[in-house]
């Protein structure tokens, strides 16, 4: 579904990802895993046609991407949960959730808030309220329902647990199975890489830009190397 090939990305001269290749299959998920500044959030940003790529290629479905804006790729189904929300605060929990179906007819957007209030119950009681008044993990609720009113075929989600009690953490975790065995394709970015592996069909490991290992998540998970540096093995 998604495919790239060689990718590089510089900010002017500093290089914040060299040749990174990696594959998401037809509703599968796939995690990158890496200490900050290893690149991965550079990668969803050239995903998403908001960084122009310095090398190599982006697929998707076949289709060449990089180079597209970003209105383009969304319209494709390529849509983005961004790391820390970015919600807009003032705005009600119902207007944040509107501004993710701007693409969509105008017919369908009251079902699919529909299907956002019955994915996410306690946004229905909150629909009036301004969307910063929200605990974290409604916020993440409202951001993660926000992305799904654009009827994604693919869903980029960036840190999606960032600053989470452990409590919030796991119920984030259940909505990305959840999103996951609905069959909707997902390319997770996530510190948290006990909850990434476990997630995960299959994984990537990012080190000062570049992949340095890649296997199933269950395999990533026994390999000694990812054990000692993300974790917390002996």
């Amino acid at each position: 579904m998604l495919e790239l090939q060689n990718l590089s990305v510089h900010y002017d001269k500093v290089e914040a990802v060299r040749g990174v290749s990696l594959h998401v299959g037809q509703g599968q998920t796939v995690c990158l895993i890496g200490a900050n500044g290893a690149g991965k959030s550079s990668i969803l940003r050239s995903i998403c046609g908001l960084q122009k790529p310095s090398g190599g290629q982006i697929h998707y479905q076949g289709l060449r991407i990089d180079g597209k804006t970003p209105q383009h790729i969304v319209k494709l189904g390529i849509v983005q949960v961004p790391e820390g929300r970015r919600l807009f605060k003032l705005m009600t929990v119902r207007e944040n959730l509107g501004l993710g179906a701007y693409l969509q007819p105008r017919a369908q957007i009251q079902q699919d808030m529909e299907a956002v209030f019955e994915r996410f119950p306690i946004l229905r009681e909150k629909q009036h309220q301004a969307a910063g008044k929200l605990s974290g993990g409604q916020q993440q609720m409202v951001a993660i329902g926000r992305a799904l009113m654009a009827r994604p075929k693919l869903l980029l989600l960036d840190e999606p647990s960032l600053g989470l009690s452990p409590k919030l953490m796991d119920e984030i975790a259940e909505l990305i199975g959840q999103l996951k065995a609905s069959g909707l394709a997902i390319l997770l970015i996530e510190q948290n890489a006990h909850m990434a592996l476990a997630l995960a069909d299959y994984g990537y490991v990012l080190a000062v830009g570049q992949c340095v290992l890649q296997d199933t998540g269950s395999e990533l998970k026994q390999n000694p190397e990812v054990a000692r540096a993300y974790l917390g093995g002996a």
